[in-house]
């Protein structure tokens, strides 16, 4: 696909989302209460931000970026910034010293309402539970940026963000779900997985912007099938979505 032609998608996709998204987020707060309403408009913003990130520069955010000593310095929630109206933030976090550094420690309250989960009560510090999952056969491998042209198992189809507790990571630490060191799966809110203390069930963001609420009881392995982007598997989302 041209670039023109990779940006008339990403354009279409988001705007056709974002209609959608508020339509949907009506019928969640009818259904659902304001965390569940709240929880739906930060995964949209934060995947449509990811597409206008692919816009700008040729490919969905990395889930990290390496400093200069080799190590995750910097997280997309950070690189997501100047799409999520937070150019002040930006501006005044550092990218020559480490997330944890001596600067950009001090902005840690500053944690951006986008990341910032209502059902979740260890979110009122500066705990996130928006993720990204992290591996070879994922939308963030580690070491090549992928482009939505690279998801050939379906955008409606491959998780992009997910809301999973329980590991308790800071909204500017280079750190998400690593897919080989925790299963894919649905959880308790108090373990590493898709899970929320939402009485709706966690909600996962797909790669066309799309929010859908997961079943507690969703088959494993087609949680994994959504996690790949060019696996090839059958997914049926019917047997994973929350009714």
């Amino acid at each position: 696909m041209s670039r023109a032609g990779s940006v008339f998608v990403v354009a279409h996709v988001a705007g056709v989302s974002l209609l959608v998204g508020w339509l949907f987020l009506l019928w969640v707060e009818d259904r659902g209460g304001a965390a569940s309403t709240q929880t739906v408009a930060n995964l949209k913003i934060i995947s449509i931000a990811m597409l206008e990130y692919q816009e700008k520069y040729g490919h969905l955010p990395p889930a990290y970026v390496l400093g200069a000593d080799g190590k995750p310095a910097h997280s997309w929630r950070v690189l997501l910034l100047e799409f999520i109206g937070q150019d002040e933030l930006l501006r005044d976090y550092k990218f020559d010293e480490p997330w944890d550094g001596p600067n950009n420690r001090k902005l840690a309250g500053r944690m951006p309402s986008q990341y910032r989960v209502a059902s979740d009560a260890k979110s009122r510090g500066t705990l996130t539970s928006y993720v990204v999952l992290v591996g070879p056969k994922t939308a963030f491998p580690v070491g090549k940026p992928v482009q939505l042209r690279d998801i050939t198992d379906g955008l409606d189809k491959t998780i992009l963000v997910a809301e999973a507790e329980g590991f308790d990571i800071h909204w500017m630490e280079p750190r998400d779900w690593d897919v080989s060191a925790f299963p894919v799966r649905t959880s308790d809110a108090t373990q590493p997985g898709f899970s929320s203390h939402n009485r709706r069930g966690p909600c996962v963001a797909l790669a066309d912007a799309s929010i859908i609420f997961l079943n507690r009881s969703a088959p494993p392995e087609q949680l994994l099938f959504m996690s790949t982007i060019a696996g090839g598997e059958e997914i049926d989302l019917s047997l994973v979505q929350a009714k």
